[in-house]
């Protein structure tokens, strides 16, 4: 570990067995930060460093350092070789123990500020502690836990209070219950989609960060590899998986930033565990007698899995409002797990997640939802050795799917010349329709495809020769799925799953369908920008048959 000297800026390496006594440094990352590299350049260039926020950072650091007697300290930005991505895979894996070990952790809140009053009235403190960036990003979330003691400065290096002080607010403001950042070493007694909800809403700047912040939280070790994206929580997870047999790993309600029915048992980012903070695992009875898992090139295997069979299971998932494919086989995996009420009374309720089997592998799957909650009282019929499939992490973000948006607006840009007499008559399915009847969009975009609800469709009639076609409309992993038909009813085309060959095709965006008299209908659907917003641009046009 490379620690900073407080009084000269020197930087050494310690062995663990003889380092000591130091203060550490948790903060939100600036525009001017220092790095290793700048620390080390000659005295020379001290006024050229004078003038950066980082510097002037580093210098109060080590003067709070000092007042408290310490001699050593050190500070992410310029302790890592970041030039060395091995050094930089090294401090990670052990930045949850350095802050645990660290003898005082100084939290720098740079946003809080200690003047009130004056020409500019400053916000109450308490609220722009509560505000604050510290508390929205991913690595500061350890830089929480970990630490013994923490204590809280504002932007004037003036002490707000220490987290063992603040514990309720702290609390309040990030989810974590106090037992966790009061207690040394309790953060391994909560479940792991505990631990992994509280990290559920905050960000990194880069993608991976969201996951390899939770490592120590976590009690696990991986490489670090940017560039993965959202693979790192997959991997993750299975190294969580191969550590333990936490049965809240699975305990994830149907993703937000994935549109797909199928999906597999691991989560594709800590946003889906947002409301899993309450997540228990039973610790008696058959809840947790299942075997040990393994992950392996086929799946996730898993031995004496407790289910509900066929019958119950389909009893149970039709009751929920799922839509029952034909020839399925369909299951009911009982987690071993269950969710508390806020007042910490455990509700009578436990967790299972949806199934279908395919050859001999299972599928996590949702139409509306996989995590299901299960009376108590209803016992497994069933123990299966199984393979979950491992379904690739596949996310949207471009389309930024979370549970309060709409999809992107559909505009019809292109209607059929007034010359061949056809014109909008009727729309089907559950719309937003603009007041001109030119754009729409859905209120959800998480309806999947095989839903009947997902289904919209644009009815174009001839007023002369009362001729219809039928445009039908869908969104199928963020991407336009189009169909047009000249021999359907308006009922089949909406209630029907499996009209138009929803099996194999996910993605249409141009389609067309004879007309009588020699016409033709052309259908397109072009991506677009309109306004700054993403768009899908639907042309409909009508010309004769070469």
């Amino acid at each position: 570990m490379r620690l900073l000297n407080l009084n000269t800026l020197e930087l050494r390496e310690f062995i663990d067995a003889e380092r000591p006594p130091y203060v550490i440094l948790s903060h939100t990352w600036g525009a001017e930060e220092i790095s290793l590299q700048e620390l080390k350049l000659p005295v020379s260039n001290a006024s050229y460093l004078s003038t950066k926020e980082g510097y002037v950072k580093i210098l109060n650091f080590c003067q709070k350092g000092k007042e408290n007697g310490f001699e050593w300290g050190w500070i992410d930005t310029c302790c890592i070789d970041k030039t060395s991505s091995a050094e930089l895979s090294e401090a990670i894996n052990s930045m949850f123990r350095w802050y645990q070990e660290a003898d005082s952790c100084y939290a720098y809140l740079s946003d809080v500020f200690s003047r009130e009053g004056g020409e500019h009235q400053e916000p109450s403190l308490q609220v722009q502690f509560a505000g604050s960036r510290w508390f929205t990003r991913g690595w500061t979330l350890q830089e929480l836990l970990a630490p013994s003691s923490v204590v809280f400065y504002l932007q004037d290096w003036t002490v707000y209070g220490t987290k063992s002080f603040l514990h309720k607010e702290v609390s309040r403001i990030t989810g974590v219950p106090t037992f966790a950042m009061t207690k040394p070493n309790s953060v391994k007694e909560f479940s792991v989609a505990q631990r992994i909800s509280w990290a559920s809403n905050r960000q990194t700047t880069r993608p991976e960060d969201i996951s390899y912040c939770l490592l120590g939280i976590l009690g696990v070790h991986m490489p670090l590899l940017y560039g993965e994206g959202a693979r790192a929580f997959s991997r993750l997870q299975e190294e969580v998986m191969k550590s333990g047999t936490d049965p809240t790993i699975f305990a994830w309600p149907s993703s937000d930033v994935a549109v797909n029915t199928r999906e597999g048992p691991l989560a594709p980012s800590p946003a889906a565990f947002r409301f899993a903070g309450n997540h228990r695992v039973f610790t008696s009875g058959n809840f947790v007698e299942y075997g040990p898992w393994s992950v392996t090139n086929r799946g996730i295997r898993i031995e004496d899995l407790p289910i509900l069979e066929e019958s119950l299971a389909k009893a149970l998932l039709d009751s929920e409002g799922f839509h029952l494919w034909p020839n399925k086989t369909y299951a009911v995996a009982l987690i071993g797990c269950y969710r508390v009420k806020q007042d910490g009374q455990r509700i009578d309720k436990q967790f299972g997640i949806a199934l279908y089997k395919h050859g001999d592998i299972y599928y996590r799957f949702r139409t509306p939802e996989s995590l299901l909650l299960i009376d108590h009282h209803v016992k497994m019929s069933a123990r299966v050795n199984c393979i979950l499939h491992l379904e690739p992490v596949v996310t949207y973000s471009k389309y930024k799917i979370r549970p309060d948006s709409v999809s992107p607006r559909w505009i019809i840009r292109k209607c059929p010349d007034e010359r061949h007499g056809f014109t909008i008559s009727d729309i089907c399915g559950r719309w937003v329709w603009g007041s001109d009847f030119k754009f729409f969009s859905y209120p959800d975009l998480r309806d999947d495809m095989v839903r009947p609800a997902s289904r919209k469709a644009i009815i174009f009639s001839n007023n002369t020769t009362k001729e219809e076609f039928f445009v039908v409309v869908r969104v199928n992993k963020a991407l336009p799925w189009i169909h047009v038909s000249t021999n359907i009813t308006r009922e089949a085309c909406l209630d029907s799953p499996f009209a138009f060959g929803v099996d194999h095709t996910a993605y249409v965006d141009q389609t067309s369908s004879a007309l009588r008299n020699g016409k033709e209908v052309i259908v397109k659907v072009i991506c677009g920008v309109d306004n700054g917003e993403r768009v899908f641009f639907l042309d409909v046009c009508i010309q004769d048959v070469q």
